[in-house]
């Protein structure tokens, strides 16, 4: 996958997040005081007016994944163990670096957006 691909995919996943995490605040306060946390699926923790969200549950809740697989066939995604092979996750983190970068702590309609891992 390149550049541009990696940046159409970023922009995607972009405005879902955006959409997903306002929503999410409609009923945030309520998840997070009775629930604590893992209630999110975004992997949302803090204050709703400023939420760190979690890369691997908002990929996985928007489609990350879909949206790779539908420019490229799946590859190998082993991550531990001896051989590691790290082919098929450039793309992963390409994407979701390209996101964090540009918006890191940006004032969203319902509160600042933070990335944690």
């Amino acid at each position: 996958m390149d550049k541009s691909q990696h940046q159409e995919i970023a922009d995607i996943l972009w405005e879902r997040l955006v959409a997903a995490f306002n929503d999410e605040a409609k009923h945030y306060k309520t998840l997070y005081a009775e629930n604590g946390y893992g209630e999110s699926r975004l992997g949302s923790i803090g204050p709703v007016e400023d939420r760190e969200v979690c890369r691997p549950d908002w990929w996985r809740e928007l489609g990350g994944e879909a949206l790779i697989e539908s420019v490229e066939p799946p590859k190998n995604r082993q991550i531990f163990g001896e051989g590691v092979s790290y082919e098929g996750l450039d793309d992963y983190w390409a994407i979701t670096h390209l996101i964090e970068n540009a918006h890191q702590g940006e004032q969203l309609e319902t509160g600042k957006i933070w990335f944690g891992s």
